[in-house]
């Protein structure tokens, strides 16, 4: 199973909207996520290690340096709900296929239950209480610092409730150590999306979508050296598609600063749209900003419909919101059609008698980076001595180049991918 990398961001919404009281026990649930889908598996597994690496120490998760809450010996949860007061919410998020690796605040499963518990694997449960704890106030409530213009305050610049889970029972009594926040952020390993096939007709591109829905907002974004394009095509139809309807041809226009400025404004307008709160949406376009406008290659993204989205994480709200938007990007990077071929011909250079030839290949396969791993990767196992010698310099340069990233993202956590 192909796994790559999901991003979600959780708002509850509180039991007031628009200034009129709602009926008891009434809220929204909104919901973005971002399914980041790099070329290969060899690029994915090096781009999670790297982004859960500069993930704030507090988060928790199964991934490598996280802890889970203790919740043992026995933890029985307090359902609290009051019309139009503070009230509790019973979360509980399925990947259908893959499993949660890092979250904030706490979940209640999984978590350490000292061996009396059941962590089911691809499961989040998540008990939250809207407003306030059981006990009123913050109750001296664990709020996550972070510096100046990291990627978090996007999302608490957004008009939510506060929401309260309970915390880490270590050195606290039960009840007594909080996890405030205003959102839920939730990551994991799921199986990839299929990938579209690209190609290229002129100055067009032609993206062939190879599941049977619409790909909704469509975009693309083209970096090569000097060269920067993008392309659009709004669909607001969240239909099946027939063999005739697969595929998508998108003319590719010269851009300049203020055209991506209009773009992501019409990203904005589109993810609105399709349900968010205008706030939710500018901290999507805030958070992925670089992962969507920045990248190098082209860069193909397109808004899946929410039964997409409900088949790959199914969600279970009790109470039950009487309003659920989940809205999810797909982001496919480096589809230029003829990079295979290029990254082959570099290989090819590495071994050239001209000493500037060779380093202009080892350069040139140094940008390209985690696109090209798998031809890397095998053909620094090759017999060309020198091929293989350039290839094992390229591959341990990107990951000194990773391992700077992530020391810079201690004091610089923009610095993550697509932050």
């Amino acid at each position: 199973m192909r796994l790559f990398l999901f991003t979600a961001v959780l708002v509850l919404a509180g039991s007031v909207f628009g200034g009129e009281a709602q009926p008891a026990g009434a809220y929204e649930l909104h919901e973005w996520g971002v399914f980041s889908v790099p070329r290969n598996d060899a690029w994915a597994q090096h781009d999670m290690k790297q982004e859960w690496a500069q993930m704030p120490k507090e988060f928790y998760g199964r991934a490598p340096g996280r802890y889970l809450p203790y919740r043992g010996p026995v933890k029985k949860p307090v359902i609290f709900f009051h019309a139009q007061k503070p009230l509790q919410v019973k979360l509980t998020i399925t990947f259908a296929e893959g499993s949660p690796m890092v979250w904030w605040p706490a979940a209640e499963e999984p978590a350490n239950w000292g061996g009396y518990g059941k962590n089911e694997p691809n499961r989040l449960v998540f008990s939250v209480f809207v407003k306030e704890t059981p006990k009123g106030g913050a109750n001296g409530a664990n709020t996550i610092k972070v510096p100046e213009k990291h990627w978090m305050e996007s999302l608490r610049a957004v008009k939510s409730e506060k929401i309260f889970c309970e915390g880490s029972f270590t050195n606290k009594m039960p009840g007594e150590l909080w996890d405030s926040e205003s959102f839920i952020y939730y990551d994991g390993l799921m199986k990839a999306p299929a990938t579209p096939k690209v190609t290229r007709e002129g100055e067009k591109i032609v993206v062939e979508t190879p599941g049977d829905f619409v790909c909704l907002d469509l975009m693309a974004v083209e970096r090569l050296g000097k060269s920067v394009r993008i392309a659009k095509n709004w669909s607001g139809w969240e239909g099946i598609l027939d063999a005739a309807q697969r595929q998508t041809r998108l003319e590719m226009i010269p851009a300049q600063a203020e055209d991506f400025e209009r773009l992501r404004k019409e990203l904005v307008a589109r993810l609105t749209k399709a349900g968010l709160n205008a706030d939710e949406a500018e901290s999507l376009a805030a958070v992925w900003n670089d992962g969507l406008f920045k990248n190098e290659g082209l860069t193909v993204f397109y808004r899946v419909p929410q039964t997409v989205y409900e088949k790959l994480l199914p969600l279970d709200a009790k109470p039950a919101p009487s309003k659920t938007v989940r809205v999810g990007l797909v982001i496919h990077e480096r589809l230029e059609p003829e990079l295979d071929a290029c990254v082959a011909a570099l290989l090819k250079q590495l071994g050239a008698e001209a000493f500037e030839s060779r380093e202009q290949a080892l350069s040139e396969l140094t940008k390209i980076g985690g696109a090209a791993f798998p031809a890397l990767e095998k053909a620094a196992q090759g017999e060309d001595v020198e091929i293989s010698k350039a290839c094992r310099k390229i591959l341990e340069v990107l990951d000194a180049k990773a391992a700077e990233d992530q020391n810079r993202g201690a004091k610089d956590p923009n610095a993550a991918r697509g932050k």
